[in-house]
């Protein structure tokens, strides 16, 4: 009796491990199946969308040679006519609202229709008889509008270099530009406007001269004279950092432009005369935190006070008496420009 108890208690224990053997062996299978299986179905899907196209190129043709033959008199090797390539193309744009699209005959008198879908260029071929087949498919980038589609504290590509005065160091036209304000935003001008990402020169203040210096910073700023007060010397000069058919206009940072950009950046809402202290932890307006540096931050209201405004590193700071201090320019740049952001960059595209 103790035996036949040993005996079941053993295929008990055999029968438990082997639905356990059993059971991994099953979900290591489906883990090796499923890669294939996910690879299918997206190809899948690719080959469904590309035969809708097909599809649908395939009944615009059809519905074109139908009008076609009822407006010709004589309809032989019509479809390779220019006419009906523009009908075609005209159905294509209206009923299936295809976009971009070029209906072309090649040497070989075979039939492509290009299109753009989906950030993709297609070209399709159509053979005599109608029936499409895909030829090619390549990625194409979609310039958009900068206005409303840059984001404050972003970097822009803008063709001016230059040496930081305080540092000495040199910033491109990729990393020595960032968006100050989108154009959109509230308290906006309007513009898309940039600033330099570091300080790129430097003037003289005088304190008797405040107001006419105020007009010149914000409404003549290319006919400054900037001073060369670097080791590495500055490499461009007022008017240079205007390109024309890029900016409309030049001017330094302005106390609402500070405030308007940083209550977008940081969510808050400062008033755009507020001169409190603040936290710049993507460093737009702090460049800087082991150093000390100085830079212009100029009112729109040249009568408000009796001195300037100026950035340091612990803030918005007040200076009544004559000093030499950096600028950042700010450019506002032209109302219909488009662009790309690529690799975190805004490229613009004239």
């Amino acid at each position: 009796m103790d035996g036949w108890k040993n005996k079941k208690g053993i295929s008990l224990v055999s029968l438990v491990v082997t639905i356990i053997v059993l059971i991994i062996l099953s979900g290591v299978v489906i883990i090796l199946n499923n890669s294939g299986i996910i690879e299918k179905t997206v190809l899948a899907a690719t080959k469904t969308e590309e035969g809708i196209l097909e599809e649908q190129i395939e009944m615009a043709w059809v519905e074109t040679k139908a009008t076609h033959i009822l407006s010709t008199e004589n309809f032989e090797d019509s479809v390779l006519e220019e006419n009906f390539q523009k009908e075609l193309e005209k159905n294509l744009k209206e009923v299936y609202q295809f976009e971009n699209v070029n209906v072309s005959v090649r040497d070989d008198s075979s039939m492509h229709i290009t299109f753009t879908y989906k950030d993709e260029i297609y070209d399709f071929v159509v053979s005599s008889n109608g029936k499409a087949s895909l030829d090619s498919k390549e990625k194409v980038e979609i310039s958009k509008p900068l206005k409303g589609n840059v984001k404050v504290g972003d970097y822009i590509e803008y063709p001016i270099e230059y040496f930081d005065v305080y540092e000495g160091k040199k910033y491109t036209s990729t990393n020595g530009w960032r968006i100050i304000d989108d154009g959109v935003m509230e308290g906006t001008s309007g513009y898309v406007k940039i600033i330099s990402t570091g300080v790129p020169a430097k003037f003289d203040y005088y304190h008797k001269d405040r107001e006419e210096i105020m007009d010149n910073l914000l409404n003549h700023f290319e006919e400054i004279d900037l001073l060369d007060n670097s080791n590495t010397g500055i490499r461009v000069k007022g008017k240079k950092f205007k390109v024309d058919e890029i900016a409309e206009k030049v001017t330094t940072l302005t106390l609402s432009d500070f405030n308007c950009a940083y209550n977008v950046l940081y969510h808050t809402n400062r008033k755009l005369d507020d001169t409190s202290s603040f936290d710049d932890k993507y460093q737009l307006f702090h460049l800087r935190d082991t150093k000390m540096f100085t830079y212009l931050l100029v009112t729109n209201e040249a009568e408000k006070n009796d001195g300037m405004y100026y950035m340091t590193n612990s803030g918005i700071n007040f200076y009544g008496d004559d000093l030499r201090i950096g600028m950042r320019p700010v450019i506002y740049l032209n109302a219909e420009l488009q662009g790309n952001l690529e690799n975190d960059v805004w490229k613009i595209k004239k």
